[in-house]
């Protein structure tokens, strides 16, 4: 056989042309796992591994590409794609699936993207329960999609500065209010009843502000 011939019995991933071979990758069927997690790990060209990362559905695969190729875009790609699995942005994907991925996450800002977005609510409790950061835990009191993560994730909130920026700037009503419920600083439920993005918890601070105001002359007379 010649060497033209070689050439064209070659698949296109093969090619040593890294050009040819990123086309060959964007081409490859998305069923195609096991080669697409081969390319990832293997190519020569950061290029090539980071659009194979891009199709790549595996956690373990994507696990290996995160923690070791060389090139940071694609570690940055592998991560995103972990990220995106244990959220289950893709179609199909398994809670297994989800939380093989979840395991490989290790920035908390990774665990609270997780915790806050995930549909399941066992993918973002995991999430919540490995999620050190106490500005990470407040985020996700205030903008968890799902109630119990909200709730769960407020009861770790104990520094009453970040109390008050959950019953500030969170924009759902249960958190808000429960935030609210353990904050008696009177400066801190003005700001609420005057800044608070969400109107009843306004109106509860300032209900509140009244009640104190009230106790406060009684006790003077």
């Amino acid at each position: 056989m010649g060497l033209l011939d070689r050439f064209r019995s070659q698949p296109a991933w093969k090619h040593p042309d890294p050009g040819v071979r990123l086309a060959a990758v964007d081409a490859l069927p998305i069923d195609d796992q096991d080669l697409l997690a081969a390319v990832a790990a293997e190519d020569a060209d950061a290029r090539v591994r980071r659009a194979a990362v891009g199709k790549l559905m595996q956690p373990a695969a994507l696990a290996g590409v995160a923690a070791g190729d060389a090139d940071e875009r694609v570690r940055d790609a592998a991560r995103g794609m972990l990220r995106d699995l244990a959220c289950g942005a893709f179609e199909g994907t398994s809670d297994a699936d989800s939380l093989a991925a979840l395991d490989a996450l290790q920035d908390a800002r990774e665990l609270a993207a997780v915790a806050k977005d995930a549909p399941s609510e066992a993918i973002a409790r995991a999430a919540l329960d490995r999620l050190t950061d106490p500005r990470g835990v407040t985020g996700v009191a205030r903008q968890a999609q799902q109630v119990a993560i909200r709730l769960a994730a407020l009861e770790r909130v104990t520094d009453p500065a970040e109390l008050l920026v959950v019953a500030l700037k969170s924009e759902h009503k249960d958190a808000g209010l429960a935030a609210l419920e353990r904050i008696t600083d009177r400066a801190a439920l003005e700001a609420i009843g005057a800044r608070a993005r969400v109107k009843s918890v306004a109106r509860k601070a300032r209900a509140m502000v009244r009640a104190l105001d009230g106790a406060a002359a009684a006790a003077a007379e």
